[in-house]
């Protein structure tokens, strides 16, 4: 399933490539709905402070200390019943204003995924609403506990992977429906011995940072996005135990994507590896995708997103988006994708991004206000 699975990303990769280089917005307004092509603002009722982005939906924490999320809410994902508007030719709700959860939980950070969000509190505790990737969860509104008592710093949740965090003994741990990755119903430690000071879930990978800047990843490798070949992660396409990617560049942050995965180094040069096409400029993916591939333009960057769609986007010291990538959509004004970071347009100044596996992306600006833009399937932009 997961050989189909990178096969039919693939298709829709070169196929969306194609379309863009050979069409015109026609193409988007017909198949979706009308993209947005600059960051709009999003109709919060209060200031964000933080945001995370799933396929198409997404959820952000107010200042007061409430959550909403808005977009796809197919599976309950939006914690909410006050959906009223129809997406997928009807077939589910969505919701283009932001719905506070029906269930008051004060978070402090959030992680979001296809068909789930999850949001993890002050004392540690994690609780997930809509279909979570994990045993024993059904389609729910309400959120309900990860199982198991460990008390989490940090938490990132993926497809497949699962969820994934830094708990608070400093192991990590992971929790998976998917049999490949130990298809447990209580968090199991992956970390081998390893203390990371920073972990991101991707659709089939994990890695984490470690305090000496090193990057170790386990997971799905059929692109390579863990940073060595299949033979190295245990002769198959996947491994249960981190390994170490990206060696001889010393990291200071890391973002990982559907199949990509990304990486900031100490002098703020971005690299990226895996399932890269349109990512970078170099063309060494057919036999080296597991290799750190640079980023051209030479920018430097103080955090790094990363998200599905081959898009991802930095943010400069002073608050600069830039985003890059084949499918377009990057908040230039443009439909076209770009190799090379583009600035997103309208001067804005964002603390945080977001960027979305159904090639929306939103970020923070530095009052709290909320932008989105890219494409508005299932109004994830947070426009009607």
């Amino acid at each position: 399933m997961k050989g189909c699975s990178n096969y039919l990303s693939f298709f829709l990769t070169v196929l969306t490539s194609s379309l863009l280089a050979c069409s015109s917005s026609d193409f988007f307004d017909k198949i979706y709905p009308p993209a947005v092509l600059t960051p709009q603002e999003v109709n919060l009722p209060q200031a964000a402070v933080s945001i995370a982005a799933g396929h198409n939906h997404n959820c952000a924490i107010t200042t007061s200390g409430e959550t909403y999320c808005w977009g796809n809410n197919e599976y309950g994902q939006l914690g909410s019943q006050g959906a009223n508007e129809e997406c997928g030719t009807g077939s589910y709700e969505c919701s283009s204003t932001p719905l506070l959860l029906s269930t008051p939980v004060s978070y402090i950070d959030l992680s979001c995924e296809v068909s789930s969000s999850c949001g993890l509190d002050a004392d540690g505790i994690v609780s997930c609403w809509g279909l979570p990737p994990i045993k024993p969860f059904t389609s729910d509104i309400t959120p309900k506990l990860l199982p198991g008592d460990i008390r989490f710093q940090s938490i990132s949740v993926g497809d497949n992977i699962g969820i994934c965090g830094i708990a608070d003994d400093e192991e990590t741990y992971c929790l998976s429906n998917d049999p490949d990755y130990d298809n447990s119903t209580v968090p199991v430690a992956v970390s081998n011995g390893l203390h990371f000071i920073r972990v991101e879930s991707g659709e089939s990978h994990a890695c984490g940072l470690t305090a000496l800047g090193d990057i170790y990843c386990w997971g799905n490798n059929w692109s390579g996005q863990l940073g060595v070949p299949p033979e190295q992660s245990g002769g198959i396409p996947y491994s249960l135990e981190p390994v170490a990617a990206g060696t001889g560049i010393t990291w200071r942050d890391l973002a990982v994507g559907s199949n990509v995965t990304c990486g900031l180094s100490d002098d703020g040069l971005t690299y990226c590896w895996g399932s890269i096409g349109g990512l970078t400029t170099e063309e060494n993916m057919a036999d080296q995708g597991h290799l750190p591939s640079p980023v051209s333009n030479n920018i430097h960057f103080d955090k790094i997103f990363v998200g599905g769609y081959h898009k991802i986007c930095g943010l400069t010291d002073t608050g600069e988006a830039y985003c890059w990538g084949s499918s377009g959509l990057l908040g230039n004004g443009s439909y076209d994708g770009s190799p090379i970071p583009a600035r997103v347009a309208g001067n804005i100044s964002f603390t945080t991004l977001a960027v979305g596996g159904g090639g929306h992306i939103c970020g923070i600006e530095n009052s709290g206000m909320v932008y989105c833009w890219g494409l508005n399937y299932d109004k994830a932009t947070g426009r009607p």
